[in-house]
């Protein structure tokens, strides 16, 4: 069975993702993706492109205008590739401006369309604008298979939209690895993390002289901390880290920045959510904070070693439940 992989947004954040998925296609696979969106070739799959109006991420009704228009263009342009393969999936996606394709591949094409649930899930928001999105996503999840990362998420889907959904894990990629360093500094990498857990952190850090590095759009130095727009050497940064908090609140979305965590061993404070609360008990090393006092308490035990020893978590078996060739036949 063949497939065609699409994804007409192509997040700079999901590329290391995708080129994770990219690695898994067959022969017989397609992936349609922005032009020099992915630096990489597809080894076994057929790579197809699009060009747009702007090499920059587009916002607002820009953003909305050019989505209706690249579906319709890559539709008409890739139609005979749209009707050969069996499978059509979504690496990302808006349920809004993807909802008529999505429609006619399901329901006149006969095609299996899978979707990726990265953000895309209605939030619990009131008005018009929120209903509107909840009621398209909902008439939407009757034409789709949900991928989702974790069950919890699925679950919720099938209680709620009465939605088909698979479970897929999260892919864990980084570039290096190191081993835990008691000694080593706090991070804090998330753009979500709230600004008041950021800040809070920082005064606590600089109270106690523990070294941290701080994603912030104000770029500053003061003592041992360090703000940072953006990390040149990520991968790096975070694999020496001996904890990484996370101060947002998932709910039924997951953090990449957590997965990411996962891949060396050290503690991981997550901020109190359906998302937190879960991984809890399933990934090892991961504690759970509802305040800043939970927090202190936590940076104090790991501070004076009470917290033990992070274990390791197998990436390797976890990554081979992440490949999506394995859920989509």
């Amino acid at each position: 069975m063949s497939s065609l992989y699409v994804d007409f947004i192509s997040p700079r954040g999901h590329k290391t993702i995708n080129s994770f998925y990219v690695d898994g296609l067959k022969k017989e696979d397609y992936l349609l993706c922005k032009k020099n969106y992915l630096k990489k070739d597809c080894h076994n799959g057929n790579k197809l492109i699009f060009s747009t109006f702007s090499q920059k991420e587009t916002q607002g009704v820009f953003h909305i205008v050019e989505q209706l228009l690249l579906t319709m263009f890559c539709f008409v342009r890739y139609f005979s590739v749209f009707r050969r393969v069996d499978n059509i999936v979504f690496l990302s996606y808006n349920p809004v401006w993807n909802s008529v394709l999505i429609v006619f591949l399901r329901k006149f094409l006969r095609k299996e369309v899978y979707v990726i649930e990265h953000n895309s899930i209605p939030t619990h928001r009131v008005g018009f604008k929120g209903r509107i999105k909840t009621e398209i996503f909902s008439f939407v999840s009757g034409f789709v298979t949900h991928l989702v990362y974790e069950d919890y998420i699925g679950y919720y889907l099938k209680d709620k939209f009465n939605s088909s959904f698979i479970t897929v894990h999260h892919p864990i990629i980084s570039s290096c690895s190191a081993n835990f360093d008691s000694d080593s500094f706090i991070f804090s990498p998330s753009a979500s993390t709230s600004s008041d857990i950021n800040n809070w952190l920082m005064n606590y850090c600089l109270r106690f002289d523990m070294p941290c590095l701080i994603k912030s759009e104000t770029e500053s130095t003061v003592g041992h901390i360090e703000c940072r727009s953006r990390f040149e050497n990520y991968d790096e940064i975070m694999n020496m880290s001996g904890a990484v908090v996370i101060g947002a609140d998932f709910e039924n979305r997951v953090s990449g920045v957590f997965y990411e965590a996962l891949n060396s061993p050290k503690f991981i404070f997550l901020y109190s959510s359906k998302f937190s609360r879960y991984v809890c008990d399933k990934y090892p090393n991961v504690h759970v904070f509802s305040d800043d006092v939970d927090l202190g308490r936590l940076l104090e035990n790991y501070k004076d070693g009470d917290l033990g020893h992070p274990l390791y978590y197998d990436t390797h078996t976890h990554n081979q439940n992440a490949k999506l060739n394995k859920v989509i036949k």
